[in-house]
Parts: structure tokens; C-alpha cells; sequence
């Protein structure tokens, strides 16, 4: 009985969406002819009848190429109406309609060209993700240690690391941007030294973190292909960071030392702050554009949290001899994305034409 309802139900769907499709396709096909036939009345010089017959088509009744073949076909009726108002009205719901809409230069009389040009589509708000890839860049303050420092110091190899983000560009003026991110990094850098002249220590560790830049965007030039420059702040959140140490003894007939990966996120100060400068290339891609995004990012604060330097004993000083030094962390970033834009429709304050 069940399946008997559900086969009657899916058979009333079907017929119902059937019959709409057929209804609709000679509205469609009417609209089509109508686009015609209003082409032929401007060829002919009827002008006046031409902005309201293909009105009620403007809502549903065309293809996309048909709606913007439409539209040209009413502001330039309205145009040479001398209906000016009316004209600049149609020419900004065209450009809300299609904001990458470019008149065609060869064909188009010079005032349609004039009109466009009077109008200014700016991308007001644009949403973004990226992919790419950091090395990390550690610069030493003070160094710590159980032996001499200074004739045996601290050295950290650069490391690389992954960043995935979720951008965010809001338009202040003209080209000029506020951007902000949410971005995932993951970070490694090494460290080597010499403990008391007897063994060498090699550590590496890894951070994972999200860093939240807020930058000036400027964006130079107007074609598809464009640069830009960035400045701007950073605040980053330590999410978690290990250290892997190996201690091997050089001199004495002591084993080496090698226990799991060391906990360092306590050892750590949670927010750090950073200074951002850099700068790419977009490529415009429908209503977005894709990205190349190359920053350096230099730390303005101490990793290292100082309060509990010297809490590890058992795990750190006395196994490896490790004694954490004071240093920040700065960071080269590449990377590459897309964002989708939603665009603002703007009269520019020089009039085309003035009634």
C-alpha cells in the first residue's frame, strides 16, 4: 500500500515539473523573439516602445547573453530618448546584474562607452582561502645554559612549516584595502650546542599556532593581472609546541639520551605579537581573483616565558642539559589562494551628461 502511495506521489512530481518545463519554454522562446524583434525596431529608429517591451522578460525570460544583449538595447534606446536618468538607471543594474560587464569598443556608440566609463565597480568585500608553505627564522636574545654560553652557544637551524588561512579584504578606498586572516601554521626550527664539553644536544621543535594579521592592502594597476602591497600587524596564538632532544655524550662512556618529545607549550608565552610587510600578484578568475601572497613576518616578543625557565629540572636540565634561551621567532611565508569578491556599483561624481 505504501509503495503504491509513494510510486502515485513521484508520478504527480514528475508530471508536475514536466508540464512546468514545457511552460516555461515558450515563455522563453517568446522572450527570445521579442529580443529580436526589438533589435529590428532600434535598426529602424523606433525607439520609444523598445524599453518596456522587453521589460517583463528582464525577470526571467532570458539567457544570460539575451539579458545583457537587453540591456544595451534599452540604455542605448535611452540614450539617444535623451532620457538620461533612465539611461544611467539601466546602466546600473546591468553592471549590479554583471559586474565583469565590458562594452565593446569597436561596436559601441561613444556615449554607451562614456555612460560605462561614468560608473565605477569596486569589489567592496572579498572572501578568500590559501594554501602555502613557512620557514621559520629564530633570533636569539640572551642565552641560557649549564655551561659557558658564550664560548659554546646556542645555534638554531631555519625549519619549515605549512599555513592554511581564511581571508577576509574590506574595501576603505579606492585600492585600498583592510585585510585580515585567520591562518593555521604549523613551524619547526632546530637548535644545536655544546653541554660542558662532554656532549652535544640537537633538539627540534615543532609549533602549531593561529596567527591573525591585520594589514593595509594597496592594490596597484586596473587589469586582470594586478600586484599588491601589504602592512600591517600580527597576533599569534601558540596553540601547542614539542620539543624532540637528543643528547649524546662525546667525551664520556655515559649512553646517550633520547626520551619522548618534551612538552614545551607552558614554556611558552601564548600571544606574541609580529610585524608584517610584503606583497604578490592576483589574477582576475570570474567574480573573484586568484593569488600569490609572499610576507615576512618578524616577532616583536620573547617566545621563551621566563617566570618558568628553570621549573623543568628533571625533564630538561638534568637529562639534556637544555636550558631555554630567550628568543623570538620570525617567519617567511609563501602562499596561494582565491577569493570571491561581491561588488559595489558606484556613480562617479563627474557626470556623464547633465540634464
Amino acid at each position: 500500500m505504501c509503495n503504491q502511495i509513494f510510486k502515485n506521489i513521484s508520478l504527480t512530481l514528475c508530471i508536475a515539473l514536466a508540464f512546468n518545463a514545457l511552460a516555461q519554454e515558450p515563455v522563453k522562446s517568446s522572450c527570445s523573439q521579442k529580443l529580436k524583434e526589438m533589435q529590428k525596431s532600434y535598426e529602424q529608429g523606433v525607439l520609444a516602445t523598445i524599453p518596456e517591451a522587453l521589460s517583463d522578460c528582464m525577470a526571467g525570460g532570458f539567457n544570460k547573453t539575451e539579458k545583457l544583449q537587453a540591456y544595451r538595447l534599452v540604455i542605448l534606446s535611452y540614450l539617444f530618448l535623451d532620457e538620461t536618468k533612465n539611461a544611467q538607471q539601466a546602466m546600473n543594474d546591468l553592471l549590479v546584474y554583471e559586474p565583469d560587464y565590458q562594452p565593446n569598443k569597436a561596436l559601441d556608440p561613444v556615449e554607451y562607452t562614456k555612460l560605462f566609463n561614468s560608473f565605477s565597480v569596486l569589489p567592496y568585500i572579498s572572501f578568500g582561502v590559501s594554501i602555502g608553505a613557512n620557514q621559520s627564522l629564530v633570533n636569539v636574545g640572551t642565552a641560557y645554559g649549564v655551561g659557558n654560553t658564550e664560548a659554546n652557544p646556542v645555534k638554531f637551524t631555519n625549519g619549515i612549516g605549512l599555513n592554511f588561512g581564511a581571508c577576509i579584504d574590506v574595501l576603505l578606498y579606492k585600492n585600498l584595502f583592510l585585510a585580515t586572516e585567520a591562518t593555521y601554521y604549523t613551524k619547526s626550527f632546530k637548535s644545536s650546542q655544546t653541554i660542558l664539553n662532554a656532549s652535544s644536544l640537537n633538539a627540534t621543535e615543532s609549533q602549531t599556532s593561529i596567527n591573525v594579521p591585520i594589514t593595509l592592502k594597496y592594490v596597484i594597476g586596473s587589469r586582470k593581472l594586478r600586484a599588491f602591497l601589504r602592512g600591517g600587524i600580527g597576533i599569534d596564538l601558540l596553540l601547542n609546541a614539542t620539543n624532540d632532544m637528543v643528547r649524546e655524550n662525546t667525551i664520556t662512556s655515559q649512553d646517550d639520551f633520547a626520551g619522548p618529545g618534551v612538552d614545551m607549550s607552558t614554556q611558552r608565552n601564548k600571544l606574541n605579537l609580529s610585524a608584517i610587510a610584503g606583497g604578490g600578484i592576483t589574477y582576475k578568475l570570474g567574480y573573484g581573483f586568484a593569488f600569490v601572497d609572499a610576507r615576512y613576518i618578524h616577532g616583536l616578543t620573547n617566545y621563551s616565558n621566563a617566570k618558568v625557565r628553570y621549573d623543568y629540572f628533571d625533564d630538561q636540565i638534568s637529562n639534556y642539559g637544555y636550558i631555554d634561551p630567550d628568543f623570538g621567532v620570525n617567519n617567511i611565508q609563501i602562499s596561494i589562494g582565491y577569493m570571491y569578491s561581491m561588488y559595489r556599483v558606484k556613480k562617479k561624481r563627474s557626470n556623464f551628461i547633465q540634464d
